[in-house]
């Protein structure tokens, strides 16, 4: 098995899938940016720049493709799962942070931005703490997005029933805390009318679309950072469902390096026929290098590193996706917790309890 190069040098690479032809393969920076370098690497211009200047060319480049996230761009990576599952992370998180603003005078500002009733949310906090909804109304709602998304739906309405997924268990929850109290309540202790009971859990209840703004926003700018982020390594999957967005003219193509073979994860993307490639050579989950073929131009060796659609390489490699069927499909796994919860439901519904 070959391992990455040093940056700046250069080698044969013998590729299993066009073994005549006479491939080249270039190091690059080993840091969290080697997809960028690699990809970038196929232009002349990139490649004349000293490594401070291609280090600055790529530290923009990545803050242009953050800054081209919006929302609907993030649900389309994995179609919708990275999304999904950055949310539920940052809700965790948040759910435990969110009572520490009550006492931070610099986080009263966040609150006063939504326009939060700060002595509501108290009150919020100490109906259902923290540990309740990270074990019982987190797990909960995450079953039930995980059955909304089964159902196809477009993103736009999958996020508009997940933030009231999310409202309707905060109202179950709340509404429950409340019966709890009143059951604790001595004989003689008048209780609360219908009415305001109604009002109160509407109030609290109402914090829950606050708290899923404020958390979709957090888990959407964690991940432009990461993208932004000169040392991040990115999910290799992200960057082909974002590759449209760096506007390089070409489509990216992945070399296995352990096999020599196209990459297998490729299958899962429309490649579009009449293109342009870059053909990156992948080290599976944390380096990629420049892949290119020794040409004659006018008489002079030359290295190219785009590849028309009708090169024969690009044929091949297209011939080798389309007809060998993929092992498993790629997917990213739910919490321990999600799958343990849907599996009960499953049991219980096959049992005839629910």
């Amino acid at each position: 098995m070959i391992s990455p190069l040093p940056a700046s040098s250069t080698e044969a690479y013998v590729c299993n899938l066009c073994p005549d032809v006479s491939f080249m393969r270039s190091g690059v920076e080993p840091q969290g940016s080697c997809f960028f370098h690699a990809v970038y690497s196929a232009f002349r211009h990139f490649r004349d720049y000293s490594p401070e200047e291609k280090n600055i060319f790529v530290k923009a480049k990545r803050k242009e493709l953050a800054d081209s996230i919006s929302v609907t761009t993030w649900f389309q990576i994995q179609d919708g799962d990275v999304a999904f599952l950055q949310i539920i992370e940052m809700m965790r998180i948040m759910v435990y942070l969110i009572p520490s603003f009550l006492t931070d005078p610099k986080e009263m500002s966040v609150l006063t931005s939504y326009n939060i009733d700060v002595q509501v949310l108290e009150v919020l906090f100490n109906l259902l703490d923290p540990t309740q909804v990270d074990y019982h109304m987190l797990p909960d709602w995450d079953v039930e997005c995980c059955k909304m998304e089964k159902n196809e739906i477009s993103k736009d309405i999958l996020l508009h029933r997940m933030k009231s997924k999310w409202h309707q268990i905060y109202q179950d929850n709340i509404r429950r805390a409340i019966q709890q109290i009143e059951k604790d309540l001595d004989p003689g202790v008048e209780k609360m009318c219908e009415t305001k009971k109604l009002a109160v859990i509407h109030k609290l209840s109402e914090l829950s679309y606050f708290l899923f703004d404020f958390v979709v926003e957090k888990a959407l700018l964690n991940f432009k950072e990461d993208i932004t982020n000169y040392t991040t390594w990115i999910n290799t999957f992200h960057y082909l469902y974002l590759v449209e967005s760096m506007n390089i003219d070409a489509n990216i193509l992945f070399m296995d390096a352990t096999t020599g073979l196209p990459y297998d994860g490729m299958r899962y993307f429309t490649l579009p026929e009449n293109s342009n490639y870059i053909v990156l050579l992948y080290f599976p989950d944390y380096h990629f290098e420049s892949l290119g073929e020794i040409t004659t131009l006018n008489k002079k060796k030359v290295m190219n590193r785009i590849f028309s659609s009708d090169h024969p390489f690009i044929q091949k490699f297209m011939d080798y996706l389309k007809h060998k069927k993929p092992v498993s499909t790629p997917v990213v796994k739910r919490h321990d917790y999600a799958e343990g919860k849907e599996k009960q439901i499953s049991e219980k519904e096959e049992s005839g309890v629910l």
